[in-house]
């Protein structure tokens, strides 16, 4: 996909005042993004994808994602929507619903996104994005295993495991010493590459067309220089989880995605998703409760990943 200016005329304050009026977004399945959002169908008959901020934290991840298209498009980086148009807070993209977004894996879809990936590290963006490129996403990775050696959090997850009917005896395989060596092991500096990453790619947020093999990136609230490694595994997990709860779209097992992963970045991840996993219990059906579902499994899957590849 190149990047392209729309040949759409965008009127922000037409879309503000038809959505202040009442005009209904046709909601779009999946992600977990608290932003209002949806597919508008404008006066002339066209549909457009809308991402409005509700508060002071979602225009923040909106000018972030606005100003990377913006930086991306202006050095052709391909893999995403053919235009981005922002404004105040409200955030402008084509309607790629009759794109692939589902959660089924295959060989075609998987290369082309580790193609998208591939050249990433590779790109050193305008220094006027900078500053939106802090070390937010691996900051976070460092030091949760130590919230792991308390028996209070270790117990949570066990629970929660219980709960799900989910089976943590590669978990239970952890010992202490092992739990406090990872704290410790792992620092800001061995993900500190200067390597421009996505972070957060999976289903929800790849757009992938089978008919020409093309595909869009969008949602780079995560994006930032760290170290191709870490995008590549926390990839390999998401297409892990996705396949162990839906399934394969062809005969490609979880054991042949696990190559691609990196076991730090594994131990890493997964340090973060149960520790998340492990937060105070949400009420049950809300979003917050499914999300944490989520981040215990990917913290399971993402030990598997580090006890197959170390």
């Amino acid at each position: 996909m190149t990047p392209a200016t729309s040949n759409l005329t965008i009127n922000f304050e037409a879309i503000d005042r038809s959505l202040s009026e009442g005009a209904v977004l046709r909601p779009v399945e999946g992600g977990y993004a608290t932003t209002q959002r949806g597919i508008l169908t404008l006066e002339d008959g066209n549909t457009i994808f809308v991402k409005r901020a509700i508060d002071p934290v979602t225009q923040k991840g909106l000018e972030k994602e606005a100003a990377l298209y913006t930086a991306l498009a202006e050095i052709d980086y391909p893999h995403i929507p053919d235009f981005a148009h922002y404004q105040k807070d409200t955030l402008i993209l084509p309607d790629l619903s009759d794109w692939d977004w589902s959660p089924q894996w295959g060989d075609a879809k998987f290369n082309a996104i580790l193609h998208a990936q591939a050249a990433l590290p590779r790109i050193r963006l305008p220094s006027t994005t900078t500053h939106l490129l802090r070390h937010e996403y691996s900051d976070v990775l460092v030091g949760r295993w130590g919230r792991l050696t308390e028996p209070t959090q270790w117990d949570a997850i066990r629970r929660l495991g219980e709960h799900l009917d989910e089976d943590v005896g590669i978990l239970e395989e952890l010992t202490q010493d092992d739990r406090v060596a990872f704290n410790t092991s792992i620092t800001v500096d061995d993900f500190d590459k200067g390597e421009l990453i996505h972070g957060d790619i999976r289903s929800d947020n790849v757009a992938y067309n089978p008919r020409t093999n093309e595909t869009a990136l969008v949602d780079w609230d995560w994006a930032e220089y760290a170290c191709a490694s870490l995008g590549r595994t926390a990839f390999v997990t998401a297409v892990c989880f996705d396949i162990a709860k839906y399934g394969s779209a062809d005969t490609l097992t979880i054991d042949e995605y696990r190559k691609y992963a990196d076991p730090l970045s594994a131990i890493a991840l997964a340090g973060y998703f149960l520790t998340e996993a492990g937060k105070p219990p949400v009420k049950p059906g809300s979003l917050g409760h499914l999300r944490r579902v989520q981040q215990f499994k990917r913290g399971l899957i993402a030990t598997e990943l580090y006890t197959t590849l170390a």
